[in-house]
């Protein structure tokens, strides 16, 4: 999709990358994915095919908790690839340097097959498919962190603290481009009503992002799903992961799959008070998320900007709606 913070790369350049990275012949260079941040290029080079991923240049205006943000995407698959057995790309080799491009990059190994949204799944290979999500998000919230945040950004004590910083710098950001954020100080407000809920939650690896257009769906390989796109995830409260398991419903209404997550989660989840205001608030989090990025990512002229309109509409009506009334 057309964004206005992905790289601008020729192929002289992208070839100059994977002979720093130590291949010799390079061919067949084609843009990948539904991606709508960082550059990413499928190469073929010796022999086999790569894919290559390129941050926004450092002068390219993103949001505060996306500074870094390639860091802790690497970050992520590394204690995914330790600790799970979650199917996720090998890095073959990252830079930093920006010797070549003038931004970060990294180059990992290409995933045969579909990303899952554009797959045409029989039922029985729909529910497979939905339990393997779920399987995912279970395996991810057993990965403890002892403090809040993102991994490249400031840690709090307490997911209130996090919460806090996290939205103050969405206001921020909103500010930045000539906009009063009145969701992010609704946000605020309904934040230290239930101060003490918040700061109940335990601390978990999020995804945050965990829906099927980053996961590679290949039904003839071994391994028939792979998790990729890692870097919007967060040390946080595993209860906003269910923002993205089924947008529409109210966690209390998503029957099926928490009972297939009480199923293999090391800790179950009961829905009571606290879980439908702590996922409001990740409701209310991906709302404010999607209504600040489209002022640096489109135009009015973009599907994007349209898109980020009508799903903010939905999720702050769905999460004000818990949050101020409970």
């Amino acid at each position: 999709m057309i964004s206005k913070t992905k790289y601008p790369v020729t192929e002289k350049e992208i070839a100059a990358l994977f002979k720093k990275a130590g291949f010799s012949e390079i061919s067949d260079i084609e843009p990948l994915g539904d991606g709508e941040y960082n550059a990413v290029f499928s190469v073929k080079a010796d022999e086999k095919s790569y894919a290559l991923k390129i941050a926004p240049s450092p002068d390219c205006e993103v949001l505060a908790y996306e500074k870094g943000m390639m860091k802790s995407e690497i970050y992520w698959y590394e204690q995914i690839h330790s600790k799970t057995d979650i199917n996720v790309p090998e890095v073959i080799f990252s830079d930093f340097s920006r010797d070549i491009i003038e931004t970060d990059w990294f180059i990992m190994e290409k995933i045969n097959g579909k990303s899952l949204s554009h797959c045409k799944l029989q039922k029985a290979e729909k529910e497979e498919s939905e339990k393997a999500v779920i399987d995912m998000a279970a395996a991810m919230h057993n990965i403890c962190g002892t403090e809040f945040g993102y991994p490249e950004g400031e840690k709090f004590s307490s997911w209130y603290e996090a919460l806090k910083h996290i939205i103050n710098n969405l206001i921020g950001d909103c500010e930045k481009k000539g906009f009063k954020c009145k969701n992010g100080e609704r946000m605020l407000k309904a934040l230290e009503k239930h101060k003490e809920v918040f700061k109940s939650a335990e601390c978990n690896m999020v995804n945050f992002d965990l829906h099927t257009g980053n996961i590679i769906y290949d039904p003839e390989s071994k391994e028939k799903y792979c998790l990729i796109d890692l870097e919007r995830g967060l040390w946080g409260d595993r209860i906003i992961e269910f923002v993205n398991l089924d947008f529409i419903n109210p966690i209390e209404k998503k029957t099926k799959i928490l009972e297939y997550y009480n199923s293999v989660a090391d800790k179950k989840i009961i829905v009571d008070k606290s879980i439908k205001l702590r996922y409001a608030m990740g409701q209310a989090l991906l709302g404010l998320i999607m209504e600040t990025e489209k002022y640096y990512r489109y135009t009015r002229l973009n599907f994007g900007w349209w898109r980020n309109i009508g799903a903010c509409v939905f999720l702050f009506k769905s999460a004000f709606g818990v949050l101020e009334n409970e």
